[in-house]
């Protein structure tokens, strides 16, 4: 599953609900994720892509993260 663009993300939105937020079985077992990594996951999920590409991200970079 490709996921370096956020329309890949927004792609496989159901699939990546499913097995990162609801059933946690990605990632695999011995690359646990915590669940505020879980929750930035549905916050990527849940967006919509920057309107303006040198909006700045929470990390304080700019432009969409998810297409970087």
């Amino acid at each position: 599953m490709e996921l370096e663009t956020f329309t890949a993300w927004k792609k496989h939105e159901a699939d990546l609900r499913r097995c990162v937020v609801i059933d946690k079985t990605m990632p695999p077992n011995g690359h646990p994720f915590s669940e505020a990594e879980r929750d930035v996951v549905r916050s990527w999920i849940d967006a919509e892509p920057a309107a303006d590409a040198s909006a700045v991200n929470a990390d304080g970079t700019k432009g969409n993260a998810l297409s970087k």
